[in-house]
């Protein structure tokens, strides 16, 4: 979400959650070698006042069709969702949620 949405709902509402970012204090972990790629945005999440939970950041160095990050309770879409995401020349290319509320690189 742009800074000026971000901003905006916070006025309509009077509450806002802060970015939560992967691997910090309270926070999921990485998986499977997962990390923030070097030079670019780090991985978080929040959740604005009307449920939507929004991602950003670019994850690098991990296994590919392996899990990156478990998002908490709460945090999670109650169904399948797919993502469009990209790769270097090594393979991967793309993500989706499973089952299981895993995020997984393929």
């Amino acid at each position: 979400m742009p800074s000026d949405q971000f901003h905006r709902v916070e006025k309509l509402t009077g509450e806002c959650e802060q970015w939560r970012e992967i691997g910090s204090k309270d926070n999921p972990d990485f998986e499977n070698s997962w990390a923030n790629a070097a030079g670019y945005e780090t991985a978080a999440f929040y959740k604005d006042p009307f449920s939507r939970v929004y991602l950003k950041g670019s994850i690098a160095s991990g296994a590919t069709a392996t899990t990156a990050f478990t998002l908490p309770v709460g945090y999670r879409p109650s169904g399948l969702l797919s993502f469009v995401g990209s790769g270097d020349l090594s393979g991967g290319g793309g993500s989706g949620r499973h089952g299981d509320q895993s995020l997984e690189i393929t």
